[in-house]
């Protein structure tokens, strides 16, 4: 059975090989085998359940779900949250429902980084970096879930994008756990990975925003809130409002009300709008 962060250990001695560098590579390799394996035996699964779930979606593409706990559905004509009366859910609503949500990923990886820190609790590097990828999973499903209208809007094209950001995470991931085990870190560099840790979860604040503009049509924009482009990296509380006009969409950059840098109100200024002309 594979192992390693992402299966892609076929064997022990190919983890050993790729590792070569490290203070000791086979202590190393079988720490990562046994904080993987199971995982990689789910991830096989995992791939059998998503390949289901896709063939269902299929079949039920026009169905609607509620969100949260009331009883807002995905208006599929008009691409919004409406109630049963069919009043639309406002676009502060729904970026209030993600950050409460992506505040409860943060606080998980808080704790967990904490915890790998702490040898005395047990802490270690992979069960550590599985935890975290865990985290990173769940919240960016949930964001662009969120965003796109829910499970059941979802295309081959969705699913694709969103493996590519999870798996982009992954990466940066793997070579923050490969910092972590290359030296010693005092109290302040515990402080400091603690706060990098929390960004990660934080960083799906952008793709909620692809969902929500791919959900009207929009083709790709040039950069999406959270995206890393700006100094507040995933902080980033503004947001994309769109506007169909006749020839495509008018793209309006909007400031988040306090958790913006000094480069989202030039954006403000010059996405007013961003016109974005329809494709074919």
């Amino acid at each position: 059975m594979p192992f390693g962060p992402d299966c892609n250990y076929a064997t022990f001695d190919d983890c050993v090989k790729a590792n070569s560098g490290k203070k000791n590579p086979k202590a190393y390799c079988a720490e990562i085998m046994r904080a993987t394996e199971e995982h990689c035996k789910q991830k096989a699964r995992d791939q059998f359940e998503f390949e289901y779930s896709v063939r269902e979606r299929d079949t039920q593409v026009n169905r609607t779900r509620p969100i949260g706990r009331r009883p807002w559905t995905w208006d599929i004509a008009n691409a919004r949250y409406v109630d049963a009366d069919g009043n639309p859910l406002p676009y502060e609503d729904l970026r209030q429902m993600l950050y409460r949500y992506l505040e409860e990923q943060r606080v998980r990886a808080e704790q967990i980084t904490q915890w790998m820190f702490d040898r005395n609790a047990g802490g270690n590097v992979p069960e550590w970096e599985f935890q975290m990828r865990e985290i990173i999973k769940d919240a960016y499903g949930a964001a662009y879930m969120l965003g796109r209208g829910g499970r059941f809007q979802m295309s081959y094209r969705d699913w694709s994008y969103l493996g590519r950001a999870v798996s982009e995470q992954y990466r940066y991931l793997n070579n923050f756990a490969a910092q972590v085990v290359s030296r010693p870190f005092n109290a302040e560099d515990v402080a400091q990975a603690v706060r990098r840790a929390n960004l990660y979860p934080l960083s799906a604040r952008q793709v909620m925003q692809r969902g929500y503009t791919y959900a009207r049509g929009v083709p790709e924009l040039p950069y999406y809130p959270g995206d890393g482009s700006t100094p507040c990296l995933g902080n980033c509380g503004c947001h994309w409002d769109i506007e169909e006009t006749a020839t495509g969409w008018d793209c309006y950059w909007r400031l988040g009300k306090a958790d913006n840098c000094e480069e989202c109100p030039k954006r403000e200024v010059r996405d007013s709008p961003l016109r974005v002309a329809a494709q074919g």
